[in-house]
């Protein structure tokens, strides 16, 4: 028989253990993931793993000779009517111009669900996208993807990690707490990158830009070139829309920065005398964004551009 005391003891024994291994579970979870703010809005895409990445799609596309082949799409690119019979196909990565982009293909009416205030900057959702024709079996939709001049936008993957842990992890947007850029960028180069979310995912997974299964894109545009002339230029040309509304769009959208406003709050580099890729690099090895954005790198033709 146990005595009281005794059972007490025994009680009060089992649930700290309990308590430690619980604890040490967090913590072998914490180490393998960045676990999502439960306060954060952004439905599944909270965090840094948040799921497979979807592979291209298949389409068999017929050209003007009659010739059928099968051509791969990324699934999220969406479609974009255009005038005169003419449609685009452009694949978004956060991070890389997305709120200028959608802000202006929202005022040149390009979306197919109309906003009801010109202030808002409609995401993907607001478009035709390649999975939701695919899924649908739109064989007049497949048809138009297939005829649609595609276009992806890149950015230096460098840049580009220090614009979303600036804008997502510093701002606990994404993350319930700070991370040290350090531990984020060594998270980020050990995790499963099929997994990592859309604001760090490369952009050869979500654009289909290597691989077996890769889109060949009718025309890749670098953030860092004349990013703004060179998709005016594209809308006009390749969609048939008015120069002047294409111009007036781009020229109110420059002004259009998701992050503005917020960054003076919370970015250490703006008085640090450095730019920003650099300082914040210079807390961290540059070499680790080989590991997982190998591909963007050999794709761009990209270099890191900071002082190490």
């Amino acid at each position: 028989m146990i005595t009281a005391p005794l059972a007490i003891m025994t009680f009060l024994l089992q649930a700290f253990v309990g308590s430690t291994l619980q604890n040490k579970h967090v913590e072998v979870l914490d180490a393998e993931h960045i676990d999502s703010d439960p306060k954060c809005t952004r439905g599944w895409n909270c965090g840094l793993m948040v799921g497979e990445q979807q592979p291209p799609l298949p389409i068999n596309c017929t050209d003007d000779k009659g010739v059928t082949t099968e051509r791969y799409f990324p699934g999220d690119a969406v479609l974009l009517k255009g005038h005169g019979g003419k449609y685009g196909l452009y694949c978004s990565v956060p991070k890389i111009a997305t709120s200028m982009m959608f802000y202006v293909m929202g005022q040149l009416g390009l979306p197919v669900d109309k906003a009801t205030s010109d202030n808002v900057v409609q995401r993907s959702g607001a478009y035709d996208k390649v999975m939701t024709i695919w899924h649908h079996g739109d064989e007049q939709g497949m048809k138009r993807i297939c005829d649609a001049y595609s276009f992806v936008i890149i950015r230096n993957p460098w840049d580009r990690v220090v614009s979303g842990y600036v804008d997502k992890v510093l701002t606990k947007e994404l993350f319930p707490y700070v991370m040290p850029f350090d531990k984020f960028v060594k998270k980020l180069s050990e995790a499963n990158v099929t997994k990592v979310g859309d604001h760090f995912r490369p952009t050869s997974l979500q654009c289909a830009t290597h691989g077996e299964h890769k889109h060949d894109y009718d025309q890749v545009i670098k953030l860092e070139d004349n990013m703004n002339d060179e998709v005016a230029e594209l809308f006009i040309k390749q969609l048939n829309l008015p120069a002047k509304r294409v111009n007036d769009a781009f020229a109110i959208g420059k002004t259009n920065d998701s992050t503005k406003g917020r960054d003076a709050k919370t970015d250490k580099s703006i008085d640090s005398g450095m730019d920003r890729t650099s300082y914040y690099f210079a807390q961290s090895d540059p070499d680790l964004m080989r590991t997982i954005f190998a591909d963007d790198i050999e794709f761009g033709n990209y270099k890191f551009a900071g002082s190490k």
